[in-house]
């Protein structure tokens, strides 16, 4: 189950490393990635000043949606 874990989240981070603007921001401009089937949400947001994506929170879907935010 591990292993699974590990590759969906992977495969959801490659796609926004593909594609970092085909997600919506959603709280406080933070775009959400979802891998296929687990229930989690990848927060991360755009560095237009360093041309980077940052990774902030990895978060189960049960959890409040603003629990990730206090890390930007």
């Amino acid at each position: 189950m591990e292993v699974e874990f590990a590759l969906a989240i992977e495969q959801a981070i490659e796609k926004v490393l593909k594609m970092p603007t085909s997600y919506t921001p959603r709280y406080k401009k933070v775009p959400i990635a979802q891998p296929k089937t687990f229930p989690y949400n990848i927060h991360f947001y755009i560095n237009e000043a360093n041309n980077t994506i940052v990774f902030t929170a990895i978060v189960h879907n049960k959890r409040h949606p603003k629990f990730a935010l206090n890390r930007f």
